[in-house]
């Protein structure tokens, strides 16, 4: 099953609602009012001195990701749980019920998955964690 091993406790909330998101430090809050990436990270180093991988997912997700973009949602190194296109530009939804993922966006689930690493070519999973990765285009040097 796609909501084992890890478990992806978010993942039913996110189909049905038509979202992904990421969750952080607490006192992360609405990374949309610091303006440009640069901002941000300065924001960030505040809570992430020395993890420049956390920022960077962080900001992958805040500013990177532009509408139309293809999202890869994976659990872990197992299998492809689905792929969605991203619909909206990155917001913060602050909830009071106990959730913790407060950064999103919108986007279409294009129900594809699930496809197990078994079915993909070698080791295209192998680079895969529970994180955000840029998927580089080899085309353009990227």
């Amino acid at each position: 099953s796609p909501y084992d091993d890890p478990p992806l406790p978010y993942l039913k909330e996110f189909r049905d609602s038509s979202m992904i998101g990421i969750s952080y430090n607490e006192n992360i809050k609405d990374l949309s009012k610091l303006g440009s990436r640069s901002e941000t990270d300065e924001f960030l180093k505040k809570f992430y001195p020395n993890d420049s991988t956390s920022r960077k997912s962080i900001l992958i997700f805040t500013h990177d990701m532009k509408k139309k973009d293809l999202v890869i949602v994976a659990n872990g190194r197992k299998e492809i749980i689905d792929f969605c296109i991203v619909t909206g530009d990155y917001y913060w939804k602050d909830t009071d019920d106990g959730d913790n993922v407060k950064h999103r966006r919108n986007v279409v689930y294009l129900k594809i998955g699930p496809i197990s690493k078994d079915d993909l070519p070698d080791k295209l999973l192998s680079s895969f964690t529970v994180t955000v990765h840029k998927i580089k285009d080899r085309g353009k040097g990227e």
